[in-house]
């Protein structure tokens, strides 16, 4: 029989993680603030990677309230799988020990950031 994956584990060694609509808006946000060049331009692509199609702003109804806060239709929202590579994955949670030392880490961020820690990068090639 064959071993099921877990969210984290795939045979070509890249890094799985199903992000839900709050972790993709939160997502950037949890990215390093300052780095090399280099890092800055990885940061920036991996923000990229989680933004919202036009397709799924209409299927999940994503609109931007005049006070700054973001609304989706729960019922219709989907969890989406983005792989990392380790490099990547070490930038992400680089990111997030920075915002965590800062205290900078919104509370319903928590669990994004609780999430992408929890993942063991020395287990990847």
């Amino acid at each position: 029989m064959a071993k099921k994956l877990t969210n984290q584990e795939n045979t070509d060694m890249s890094i799985k993680i199903n992000l839900s609509v709050l972790d993709r808006i939160h997502f950037p946000a949890l990215m390093p603030l300052r780095g090399s060049m280099a890092e800055n331009a990885l940061a920036e692509a991996l923000s990229k990677r989680v933004i919202f199609t036009p397709a799924e702003i209409m299927e999940y109804k994503i609109a931007l309230l005049p006070d700054g806060r973001t609304i989706w239709n729960q019922g219709k929202a989907k969890l989406r799988e983005f792989r990392f590579e380790k490099f990547e994955m070490i930038l992400i949670q680089a990111g997030v020990r920075m915002h965590d030392e800062g205290r900078s880490i919104p509370r319903d961020a928590n669990s994004l950031a609780e999430k992408l820690l929890s993942i063991n990068v020395n287990d990847k090639a």
